[in-house]
């Protein structure tokens, strides 16, 4: 069962913020992006999002049966296939 917390006028006021950064720099980098470069973009994104999910996941899993001690941490080019 995955836990789900209200999301408060402020924190949804900084994700706003945040994709509005994002839209801004898409839009208006020194590189202009097309339309598909920008999809690529925010599907990395979402595959980094879901690997972070996973090892949180799995960190939460094993604090239970207390095999691990240490937070999690990411791996840079971890190889996973983000398609």
């Amino acid at each position: 069962m995955e836990e789900r917390m209200e999301i408060t006028p402020y924190r949804m006021g900084t994700l706003m913020n945040l994709a509005n950064k994002v839209t801004k720099q898409m839009l208006s980098g020194a590189w202009h992006l097309t339309y598909d470069e920008m999809e690529a973009v925010l599907s990395l994104i979402q595959c980094g999002i879901n690997e972070s999910r996973e090892m949180n996941e799995k960190w939460k899993s094993s604090m239970k049966e207390g095999t691990e001690r240490s937070e999690p941490r990411a791996v840079e080019g971890s190889g996973k296939d983000c398609s």
